[in-house]
């Protein structure tokens, strides 16, 4: 009977401290988190001071705890039992959510599919990030510090470092044939489609293919130009021009129209500096003067532009959208490789430091307000309202410290973005309506 009696005093003994180690690591999460609150906003500090803070601090809530434990009366279940009670009320607040969306928006309302769709997407992903053509191509070095000029005054300086360069760059022009032959492909749809899964891991079009084609498109159009040969010339240019607008209007990612302005930007350059330099035909004119009137345009194109990273991530899959998952995807770390226990662990405190539908609701209603600022080329008040966000982000919060992680780290400068979107669109309507004056 004694040894019986003994053994229920040992497991409930055993039981009791297993319940006081728990909460003691409830308490120390807790106060983990009001001091990574106050630490991550400051990471232009020495690492090893953050991590020494930290420590020591871990270390001090220990042993106030352990001085805590050594009270006899402190070790009773109803001061464990009242520990938990006192911390459930917290840790549900963390946990919980905002009910719904404030502003719902889908990647398939933003931007739906289409017939062909498919077949397109797969040509352009060949060159995607993870696939081998993309993954294997080492690009043609750019050694020149000129893509395009962009002053008239600029062009006889552009004019004697081409003729210098001549032979190298038309030598990397033909290393770049199989790319070619993929854009030309790519031209032959009349729309690009974009499948790309609403998932913070989804593979991306490579970029450093397509910055090479049109890298040297441009000179080469340019020397066509200096030769005399301006149809040639607009030509080399209209296949470049084409596929970036055709990139614009189904795009589900921000990389896919802010790199497709970028060309846009050089062929346009480039185009003023032939018309500029040698006699071009109506025709070729016309096909160029067409070309500009495609792709994403105007105050509608720059509130979608806006939202579309929104509609992107709000869309993503419940099961991506993990903290540790998300954490994962950003760093490009393996999801399955050595840190997968840290990912785990990540996903299995995330309800606790990251709301998915709080995070968003955050994000959206600032969406909301610089969408209407956008379309009315606010630049400089979506500077001021994004500062403030990122201000707030900064801030101490304790609940859904997380979200702020995430959108501090994801958070792109839209009024950069936003100022690049209407200099393309004066930059267009200025060569329209040159092209329409010498027609």
């Amino acid at each position: 009977m004694n040894l019986k009696c003994s053994i229920a005093s040992l497991s409930l003994r055993l039981l009791h401290g297993l319940a006081w180690v728990g909460l003691l690591f409830a308490l120390l999460f807790l106060l983990g988190l009001v001091a990574f609150d106050f630490i991550w906003p400051h990471w232009d500090l020495d690492d090893s001071a953050k991590i020494t803070g930290v420590c020591v601090l871990g270390l001090f809530v220990v042993l106030f705890a352990a001085g805590f434990w050594q009270r006899r009366r402190l070790r009773s279940w109803r001061w464990t039992l009242g520990g938990f009670l006192l911390l459930a009320p917290v840790y549900a607040y963390l946990a919980t959510d905002d009910p719904v969306l404030r502003h719902p928006l889908s990647v398939e309302e933003l931007s739906p599919s289409f017939p062909g769709a498919e077949k397109s997407w797969e040509v352009l992903m060949r060159y995607g990030i993870n696939h081998p053509l993309g993954e294997g191509f080492k690009g043609v070095p750019w050694e020149y510090s000129y893509y395009s000029p962009e002053d008239p005054k600029e062009y006889e300086s552009f004019r004697k470092n081409l003729v210098k360069d001549r032979a190298q760059i038309e030598a990397n022009w033909a290393k770049l044939a199989p790319e070619r032959a993929w854009w030309a492909e790519l031209n032959t749809f009349d729309r690009i489609g974009d499948l790309t899964p609403a998932d913070w891991s989804s593979e991306l079009i490579a970029i450093p293919p397509v910055r090479s084609v049109s890298q040297y498109a441009c000179p080469i159009a340019a020397l066509q130009a200096i030769d005399g040969h301006g149809d040639a010339a607009i030509d080399t240019l209209l296949p470049i021009l084409e596929v970036a607008r055709k990139l614009e209007p189904s795009a589900r990612t921000l990389i896919r129209p802010m790199v497709a302005r970028i060309i846009q930007k050089i062929t346009m350059d480039t185009a003023a500096f032939v018309l500029e330099t040698t006699p071009v035909s109506g025709e070729a004119r016309e096909r160029l003067s067409a070309a500009l009137t495609g792709g994403t345009r105007g105050e509608a194109g720059a509130r979608r532009l806006i939202a579309v990273e929104y509609a992107f991530h709000s869309s993503s899959d419940p099961e991506s959208n993990h903290l540790g998952n998300i954490l994962f995807s950003m760093n490009k770390f393996d999801w399955h490789g050595p840190r997968q226990l840290l990912r785990k662990a990540l996903n299995a405190v995330g309800p606790f430091v990251y709301n998915p539908r709080r995070t968003f609701n955050q994000y959206g209603d600032l969406i909301a307000e610089t969408q209407e600022l956008a379309a009315v080329r606010q630049e400089e008040r979506m500077a001021e309202r994004e500062k403030q966000f990122v201000d707030d982000l900064k801030r101490p919060r304790f609940k859904n410290i997380g979200g702020a992680l995430v959108l501090s780290m994801e958070f792109p400068p839209f009024h950069k973005v936003l100022e690049n979107y209407w200099e393309r669109e004066e930059q267009r309507d200025a060569l329209a309506a040159r092209l329409e004056k010498t027609h």
